[in-house]
């Protein structure tokens, strides 16, 4: 076999090991999918201990905390995945979502302003809220 195509071989293999970040981050989000979010809090907490600017992990957590009804900590780490990747609609949107949920109209309708027009809740969020 050639030294190019062992090489290829390799990285795919380290790429599909379980614990390449991708596939934790599979695993973390199919544990809080299936209920198990204890264990995917854990494992989100984990992985922000390796990474800790990694604004898919703060989303995560933050959702899976905000499906605990842990409102004040999942707009921690959902603030914190916009800081990080301002462009994250989806971050944005899921942080909206909470600060809705908990009553802070003025801060929500801010945050979801730029998203008007990507999603078709955030008109009516907005309108409802300002």
């Amino acid at each position: 076999m050639n030294d190019k195509l062992s090489a290829t071989i390799d990285r795919h293999r380290r790429y599909k090991a379980p614990e390449h970040p991708p596939h934790r981050e599979c695993g973390r989000a199919a544990l809080a999918s299936k209920g198990r979010t204890d264990e995917a809090i854990a494992e989100f907490l984990a992985a922000l201990r390796l990474d800790p600017d990694s604004s898919k992990a703060h989303r995560n957590l933050g959702d899976t905390l905000a499906s605990r009804g842990r409102q004040t900590e999942a707009i921690e780490h959902l603030r914190r995945a916009v800081q990080l990747d301002p462009g994250d609609g989806s971050a944005r949107y899921d942080l909206g979502s909470v600060l809705l949920e908990a009553g802070m109209f003025r801060a929500c309708a801010e945050l979801m302003e730029p998203l008007n027009g990507q999603f078709l809740s955030v008109r009516f969020v907005l309108s409802t809220t300002v």
